[in-house]
């Protein structure tokens, strides 16, 4: 047990150091990701209720959300993307290992090329960088093939300012 949560302490240092990296911020990257398993909670909310939508992941998933942030994160539905509806989220979920949980309670983000944007900001900001990534989608005939993934990847209670905040916004294409 010690050696996962060292382990999940390592893996937050990295994505801490790796999050700071000003030269990707509000730059549109092309990234394969392997398959991703999380487990998740369906509801519809606006971004206000991002939090609560988290709360909720937590009791249902019995998981430590706080000492794994930056593994939590929020989904727009493929089809409210397709329909430029960017503050309507469908879903929180968490990031888990293959094999950690029961597989009806497992989705999976599928192996694919993401396009991906890192912004300063919260959830109430990324409506401006959906907009981009959709413009890049139309411009380079990409096809959306799944659900959006937003992460936070700063704790919020880690930073002192705004700035420091660094989101990230996936689009499975």
């Amino acid at each position: 047990e010690l050696k996962l949560i060292q382990q999940k302490i390592n893996k937050k240092i990295f994505q801490i150091q790796d999050a700071v990296q000003l030269d990707f911020l509000d730059q549109i990257r092309e990234i394969d990701f392997e398959q991703r398993c999380v487990i998740e909670y369906k509801e519809n909310i606006s971004y206000k209720g991002v939090e609560l939508l988290v709360r909720k992941l937590a009791k249902v998933s019995e998981y430590k959300v706080s000492l794994t942030y930056g593994d939590v994160g929020i989904s727009i539905s493929k089809d409210n993307l397709k329909n430029k509806i960017y503050t309507e989220y469908n879903r929180a979920f968490v990031i888990v290992e293959e094999g950690q949980y029961e597989k009806n309670i497992v989705k999976v983000f599928p192996k694919s090329k993401y396009l991906s944007i890192r912004y300063n900001g919260y959830h109430k900001d990324a409506p401006k960088y959906y907009k981009k990534l959709d413009e890049y989608i139309i411009k380079n005939n990409y096809e959306i093939i799944d659900d959006s993934i937003e992460i936070q990847l700063v704790d919020p209670s880690l930073i002192t300012c705004e700035s420091e905040m660094v989101s990230e916004i996936q689009i499975p294409v």
